[in-house]
């Protein structure tokens, strides 16, 4: 019964439902199912950009974390580039299906060396938000 309701949840929250649901419910395929969901909700990675007033810096990053945690990771007391300021600010991210992705999409942006093209992908983010 446990697997039914978490299966459930999960696939009401992707709102799938249909044959296809009820064929990954079938008894034989529900334990992969379950697998399946839960790898996909937990996968999810994500690459960021903070930005600290007082140093006028960009950080770059990528996590599997949650972003929540990681910035918090930031501001408490490490070693470490961001370790210089306590006022990093997201002010970009965009999630990346896992770490590898994140990771690739990180050292793209980091590869640009340019402070003009990363404001110019924080503004096109805000500006689609819009």
């Amino acid at each position: 019964m446990f697997y039914e309701n978490l299966i459930s949840w999960r696939f009401s929250a992707l709102q799938a439902e249909g044959p296809w649901f009820e064929s990954m419910c079938s008894h034989y395929n529900r334990h992969k199912a379950v697998f399946f969901i839960l790898y996909s909700f937990s996968a999810m990675s994500c690459v960021y950009i903070l930005f600290s007033l007082s140093l006028n810096k960009y950080y770059i990053g990528s996590t599997s974390d949650s972003l929540e945690r990681r910035i918090h990771k930031h501001l408490t007391n490490h070693h470490g580039y961001t370790a210089k300021a306590k006022d990093w600010a997201i002010v970009y991210s965009e999630e990346a299906l896992d770490n590898s992705a994140a990771l690739k999409r990180e050292s793209q942006i980091k590869k640009w060396k340019s402070r003009k093209m990363i404001e110019v992908l924080i503004n096109s983010s805000s500006n689609q938000s819009k």
